[in-house]
């Protein structure tokens, strides 16, 4: 059953959630320890490996998917093919 099905005013859009892995180099034991003690460096890590995956083609096999969900978006938040968000 589509969104329009459902109401008339709506459509169906999908939230989906994707992990990525990186690694940090550190002197803590304890990897919670870590994410605490060494928040710049875990953030400085993480933000590298995003800009280095979507620099080269490992995007695809470096995202692993969690999880989705579908919830109802208005027409009117969607361009015309129904492709897009309408920005504005």
């Amino acid at each position: 059953m589509s969104g329009d099905e459902r109401n008339p005013a709506a459509l169906l859009a999908f939230n989906h959630a994707y992990d990525i892995a990186f690694s940090l180099d550190t002197l803590i034991g304890d990897p919670y320890t870590c994410l605490d003690q060494e928040k710049e460096r875990v953030k400085k890590a993480l933000l590298d490996r995003v800009e280095n995956v979507f620099s080269t083609d490992e995007w695809i096999e470096c995202l692993g998917h969690v999880d989705s969900y579908e919830f109802p978006v208005a027409h009117d938040e969607v361009d015309e093919d129904k492709t897009n968000w309408r920005i504005g």
